[in-house]
């Protein structure tokens, strides 16, 4: 099956070329990560926002401080599964939430 590329983003670690997209769901990011060469293979993660809510009045919040999905995040994903395991899958690998091999006190924020 195709992945859909619209939004996806270009990431190359050890010579091998990727291909990622986060997308913010309701208290989390969802990630899917393939490779160029091998696009039946999917790598599905999340991780949290890391987020600081701020009240703004009565009832309304504003999020401050949200973790954002970088390249150097996603590398550290594809070094924990392994990349001959990553191009050699043709299925989905779920992971689950990438904070358990990811210090996300270093991560990049808005």
């Amino acid at each position: 099956m195709a992945v859909s590329k619209k939004g996806s983003r270009n990431i190359s670690v050890d010579g091998y070329e990727f291909k990622w997209r986060a997308t913010g769901n309701d208290g989390w990011i969802s990630i899917v990560l393939w490779p160029v060469s091998n696009e039946d293979s999917r790598v599905v993660a999340s991780i949290d926002y890391h987020h600081d809510l701020k009240i703004v009045n009565e009832g309304h919040y504003s999020s401050q401080g949200q973790l954002v999905v970088t390249n150097k995040i996603i590398k550290e994903l594809i070094l924990h599964v392994g990349i001959e395991k990553i191009i050699a899958n043709h299925g989905q690998i779920n992971i689950g939430k990438i904070e358990v091999f990811f210090d996300v006190s270093n991560a990049h924020r808005s």
